[in-house]
């Protein structure tokens, strides 16, 4: 509403539109927001066309158009206008300064009339949180725009001084009862306003500090400021105090004063000086009980605290929730695969292969939540690296075309021409993303087509900006759904659940990994006419010579050197190598063990292509060992990868210096090796090619998956689920070995006190005794002579699981359910093969 003509004429009369600010008006508006506690306190004015600002405390304005003006918006301008929380007030809800920047949600307004009782602004309060004014503060607050009336009318009666002397007196009447008023105000706020002298003698003090604070516990009137401060913090008080009369610059205080009643009562202030010819002379300060505050603030620290011991409980929870699931799902995986190699006619086959497919969806929806615990509980990092962002993008792909088959659809894939081969940062992120929107695009587009689209957006001095779109012509999403998409464990409706399947995991974990890496992501969708979904991440610039990789390699019979102190660690990479990709594999537990093997094989004219080894090692650091491999002329042209602990920060451009051409987290995945070996060896390696016939004589002998002891000494499982307990020994006994079954870690040592075995197959949760406690009272009793070998078999599979296994003192981890074919390399790595 504008103001109306008579609102206009007694603003000219004041004469108070645009003059410059004023001391008494600045002081009013201070203390307004000191009794108060909001954020913001203004005196304002009403002009026909904006809101003018007199004084402002706590926000740097002077006006504010006629649109976006709260005191034009008033419902009433009699009476005073207190809202709580504007957000939910029908008057100010949809305001421009409630639903925008500064998103205000507390507001009052006592009302400025003039002499002749006319409307012409008011004093505001303003805070971005809802509060509320006690009955003293209302109070105050009207006394406040008295004062300004007052103020007003004494300014004009200066002003008229100067042209008729006659009306001096009334101007000195108008400045005693102003004065009157602030004395009346200053003796009857809640807060503690004082002056000290600069030797800490109080010099004059409010009502308000004598009713709390005055007197001592003696009973005796507090004649210093520090006599009514708790003894405890009598020290931190003085060292302030002193330091603003010494240095003249005002500071804040807080501290705790000992009332009159024997009780602690917390405070803040700020300590002001008054300096005159570069002495200070006194100290202004208004103190602010703020003793609830701290209550609430240990509240709040007792809740974060139950709130962390909350989620502990939930990974604890949820660690024991994949047992009991991972369970009978290694008896369904398991006899599926027993199924499958049976001998079945073709519709048999085909149900069977139905059942375990959708046993394999089942177990990734449970890793789909085991990784959301992993985010909500800020447990999961980036690896950084290079990789090839092309080959990343085909791979997920040419997995999705298969989820595809059946379906009348298209996969493909669009490329920019400028898009960078090798990028820098997290290719598991970036898979997980891709393979999580594609996947929601082929499980809900039955026929037409999907498009992924990749593109080269942008770039800053730092980061190159990539853009990746999953665009498909399924049955698309209603305009209200879309804010729901991202939450976790949501999906549109039951109707499409039922029909499409999912627990709704899939977009909220892109999301928050989108959102880990630095990136955005968003949708765009019509119902029955498809869905966009794309997102962007900045991946770091970097000086590389990298290539792109054109196609697969082939690795057989390179030289490859591992140095690990970690046993386990070296026979796991060690066995990939080898059995995958037919690598020449060595190992080395130090790194001067593998400088002097390295220079050896290199002398003798057959040296490493690529060294793998842990940065972290007791004889030498990895970053020495490379700077020393590199500073030989026999060894400066190996290729070099570094090992890091999970969640190890790493400085890329110091390893680039000393030569490094990639870097893996442990525990190593077989996907990432593989990628940082081709980006290492791609320039020296040649692609795969069909195998040329062998000679008879060349023949290499064939190995089998039956150890040379298996006729005499059986293996020992110990499994107490009866159905695992079936499983485990079928797919024993199919490759050739023979099993005794225990059901529980008791039943293990006194099947050893019987006889000796060459391995033990261990469960990890049994009754009476588990696997961990077994496994440790075995090595106890072996007495650091290890002859038993012993391999876990868990359905946990969170982080430290296997490391758990580990450090009880077994030597090998198979996380169920188990697959025939890891079972049969793990037997093979520990028993050994035989030629036949």
């Amino acid at each position: 509403m504008s103001p109306t003509v008579s609102i206009i004429e007694a603003l000219r009369r004041l004469s108070i539109l645009d003059t410059p600010p004023e001391p008494e008006f600045d002081q009013l508006a201070t203390l307004a927001r000191f009794i108060s506690g909001a954020a913001v306190a203004l005196v304002g004015f009403a002009d026909e066309e904006r809101e003018w600002f007199k004084a402002a405390s706590g926000w740097d304005v002077r006006e504010l158009p006629l649109q976006v003006s709260l005191l034009h918006a008033l419902p009433t301008h009699h009476e005073p206008t207190i809202v709580e929380d504007a957000s939910t007030d029908r008057h100010f809800s949809r305001h421009p300064l409630v639903v925008n920047e500064p998103n205000i949600r507390f507001y009052a307004c006592f009302p400025i009339h003039d002499e002749e009782g006319i409307w012409v602004g008011g004093v505001e309060l303003l805070d971005r949180v809802p509060r509320r004014l006690n009955v003293a503060q209302q109070a105050a607050m009207a006394t406040i725009a008295h004062l300004v009336v007052a103020q007003l009318s004494s300014r004009k009666l200066r002003d008229e001084h100067h042209r008729q002397s006659e009306s001096a007196e009334e101007a000195r009447e108008a400045l005693r009862d102003s004065d009157e008023r602030f004395r009346d105000l200053f003796d009857n706020v809640d807060d503690f306003i004082m002056t000290i002298a600069a030797d800490g003698r109080l010099l004059h003090a409010n009502q308000a500090w004598y009713e709390a604070i005055a007197a001592t516990d003696e009973g005796h009137e507090a004649s210093r400021i520090r006599e009514a401060v708790h003894p405890d913090h009598r020290v931190d008080f003085d060292t302030v105090f002193e330091r603003v009369v010494r240095t003249g610059e005002a500071e804040k205080v807080e501290t705790v004063f000992l009332t009159n009643t024997g009780h602690r009562l917390t405070a803040d202030g700020r300590l002001t000086p008054k300096v005159f010819n570069g002495q200070t002379i006194l100290v202004r300060v208004i103190f602010r009980d703020i003793t609830d505050r701290k209550l609430y603030e240990v509240e709040l620290g007792r809740a974060r605290d139950a709130a962390l011991e909350s989620a502990r409980l939930k990974s604890q929870f949820l660690t024991n929730v994949s047992h009991e699931i991972r369970t009978p799902m290694n008896g369904i995986v398991g006899m599926m695969q027993l199924l499958l190699d049976s001998e079945l006619n073709g519709e048999q086959k085909e149900f069977a292969q139905t059942a375990l497919a959708s046993a394999d969806e089942l177990l990734s929806i449970i890793n789909n939540i085991l990784q959301m615990s992993k985010l909500e509980a800020g447990r999961l990092s980036l690896t950084i690296s290079d990789f090839d962002a092309i080959e990343t993008v085909e791979r997920v792909v040419e997995v999705m075309r298969v989820m595809a088959a059946g379906k009348s659809l298209t996969i493909n894939v669009l490329l920019d021409p400028d898009l960078p081969t090798i990028v820098h940062g997290d290719v598991a992120a970036v898979r997980q993303i891709l393979t999580n929107l594609l996947g929601n695009a082929v499980k809900f587009t039955e026929q037409g087509k999907i498009d992924v689209r990749v593109t080269y957006e942008r770039e800053t001095d730092t980061h190159q900006i990539l853009r990746f779109e999953v665009s498909d012509t399924g049955i698309g999403i209603p305009e209200e759904a879309i804010p729901r998409l991202f939450q976790s464990f949501t999906q549109v409706d039951g109707s499409v659940t039922r029909k499409h399947g999912g627990v709704g995991l899939g977009l909220s974990t892109a999301r928050q990994l989108v959102e880990l890496t630095g990136g955005v992501l968003g949708v765009e969708s019509r119902l029955l006419q498809g869905s966009k979904f794309w997102f962007t991440i900045p991946f770091e610039k970097r000086v590389s010579e990298r290539i792109a990789n054109t196609g697969k390699l082939d690795f057989t019979g390179v030289r490859v050197l591992v140095i690990d102190l970690s046993e386990t660690s070296r026979k796991i990479i060690t066995h990939y190598l080898e059995s995958s990709l037919k690598m020449r594999c060595d190992a080395a537990t130090s790194a001067v063990e593998a400088l002097e093997m390295s220079l050896t094989e290199a002398a003798l004219g057959d040296p490493y292509s690529v060294i793998i080894f842990d940065l972290h090692m007791p004889s030498m650091h990895g970053l020495d060992l490379a700077a020393k491999i590199r500073a030989e002329r026999a060894t400066g042209g190996t290729a070099l990868i570094a090992m890091t602990s999970i969640g190890e920060q790493v400085d890329d451009e110091m390893l680039r210096e000393v030569g490094i051409s990639s870097y893996l987290s442990k525990p190593v995945e077989q996907v990432e090796l593989l990628d940082a070996l081709t980006l290492a060896l791609v320039r020296q390696m040649r692609p795969v090619t069909m195998p040329k016939p062998l000679e008879a004589e060349a023949t290499p002998p064939k190995l089998t998956l039956v150890p040379s002891s298996s006729g005499n000494e059986p293996i020992l499982l110990a499994e107490d689920n009866l159905l695992n307990q079936k499983l485990t020994t079928s797919q024993l006994k199919k490759l050739g070995y023979d099993v005794e079954v225990v059901s529980n870690g008791r039943e293990v040592i006194e099947a050893l006190d019987r006889r000796p075995y060459p391995l033990i197959l261990m469960d990890c949760q049994m009754p009476e005794m588990d696997g961990y406690q077994a496994t440790m009272e075995i090595r106890r009793r072996e007495a650091g002579e290890r002859r038993i070998r012993i391999v876990a078999m868990t359905a946990h599979a969170l982080e430290g699981d296997r490391e758990k296994c580990l450090a009880s003192g077994m030597d090998d981890y198979l996380a169920k359910p188990t697959k025939q074919e890891e079972l049969a390399q793990t037997l093979v790595r520990w028993l050994g093969p035989r030629e036949s």
